[in-house]
């Protein structure tokens, strides 16, 4: 449900995420799809057929919180840390996207560090950093508009 709700939310559109489980050779098997709903047609299909790479983005960042948000043997604590996401996501969804990861860091409470290029995802956060590489070594720079 929750991936539904942040593809519905991110892609303003009626979409949905199902998870098929079934058995092959008593070894269960999950199968991702991605029904797509137009004029009263439903279209499913998998996530990377859908509407290519954003989608899957989107699902994955989905199933992250999800899966940590649910554990409880053990209880995963910490922040949420995130590598370029939503590489694949367009410009027209990417300020949805920071919206859905502002709002769930506050219901889950939870810290989300991510590494971005985006620059929507880097001014929407609380704090901002440039990393800058001189003569090989790194160096972290708050950004002027949060001092």
């Amino acid at each position: 449900m929750l991936v539904t709700k942040c593809l519905q939310t991110i892609l303003e559109t009626d979409i949905e995420f199902v998870v098929e489980i079934t058995e092959k050779r008593e070894i269960p098997q999950a199968q991702f799809y991605v029904i797509s709903n137009y004029n009263g047609y439903s279209v499913k299909t998998e996530p990377e057929l859908a509407r290519g790479g954003g989608i899957v983005d989107i699902i994955s960042i989905a199933l992250r919180i999800a899966f940590i948000s649910i554990n409880k043997r053990p209880s995963l604590e910490g922040p949420l840390i995130f590598d370029e996401p939503g590489k694949h996501v367009s410009d027209d969804y990417i300020f949805n996207l920071g919206e859905f990861l502002k709002n769930s860091s506050r219901y889950f409470k939870r810290q989300i560090l991510m590494v971005t290029h985006n620059k929507h995802l880097s001014e929407i956060c609380d704090k901002s950093y440039t990393i800058y590489n001189r003569n090989g070594v790194s160096y972290a720079e708050l950004n002027e508009d949060f001092k």
